[in-house]
């Protein structure tokens, strides 16, 4: 059984944000909207490295963001661990969570998506 693509847009309706502030909350509703879309060369510019974050093969399977939670437990661990602090003073981790098409029907999914603000805009460092 294979799973089933995602049909029309991906439904907002019911996103719940949980201390990610405004401005990174529009880039990421931007950047899931380049998902939407399958505009994968527009989703390239919401990306600190293309080659290390990338969405293209989940995408067509997301069918709703249902919550963006900031998750400070892991801050300085993956600061360090990347040396983000060499790129940018400002790193968030926003644990996002996801409803996906899967085999069995929907899946709910979480993934830590590592942000870096550079040129006063916030960009997808890494998906964990």
């Amino acid at each position: 059984m294979h799973r089933k693509p995602r049909e029309g847009k991906l439904d907002w309706d019911n996103i719940e944000a949980a201390g990610v502030e405004d401005e990174l909350v529009e880039t990421i509703i931007s950047l899931f909207k380049t998902v939407e879309a399958n505009d994968y060369e527009a989703h390239s510019a919401f990306m600190y490295d293309p080659s290390t974050a990338d969405l293209s093969l989940i995408g067509p399977y997301i069918l709703a963001v249902t919550k963006l939670e900031a998750d400070q437990s892991r801050l300085s661990a993956v600061i360090d661990e990347y040396s983000l602090s060499e790129i940018s003073t400002d790193v968030e981790i926003v644990k996002i969570t996801m409803l996906t098409s899967s085999t069995d029907g929907e899946s709910s999914s979480s993934f830590d998506f590592v942000f870096i603000k550079t040129d006063g805009q916030w960009k997808l460092y890494k998906i964990q």
